[in-house]
């Protein structure tokens, strides 16, 4: 495949099958992974299965929340700002319990009502 010439620290090429049930219907999957890691079957499960939480838990959230990936925003230190503001809003719209909606929902609540930013971004009145 001259993967090897391509990628140099490549050690190993596996294929993982992997199936999920959704009420009575299963669904499959065939997916190819190139690594570093050693051909051990568990590491790199492993690695595989880190990387899918990282990208379930943070990033898909950034970008059904946020259309992260979809933003335009390129100049200087802009993107990395921009993404900083975001996190520190998701967390914000985490740690509100007094609603009970999703993260879109919540981000799109604190737009149209300045009570509900107010109380997300803990302001009071001096």
């Amino acid at each position: 495949m001259g993967l090897k010439e391509r990628w140099k620290k490549i050690t190993s090429v596996a294929c993982i099958d992997s199936s999920r049930v959704i009420g009575s219907k299963t669904e499959t999957d065939r997916r190819y992974v190139i690594s570093s890691l050693s051909a051990d079957s568990e590491r790199i499960l492993h690695a595989v299965r880190m990387h899918w939480g990282i990208e379930n838990g943070l990033h898909w959230c950034l970008d059904v929340t946020f259309g992260e990936d979809t933003c335009p925003i390129r100049r200087r230190n802009a993107a990395l700002d921009f993404s900083l503001l975001r996190r520190a809003a998701m967390n914000l719209f985490r740690a509100d319990h007094s609603r009970t909606m999703g993260l879109p929902k919540k981000r799109k609540a604190a737009a149209w009502n300045p009570d509900y930013l107010a109380n997300i971004l803990h302001l009071r009145e001096i």
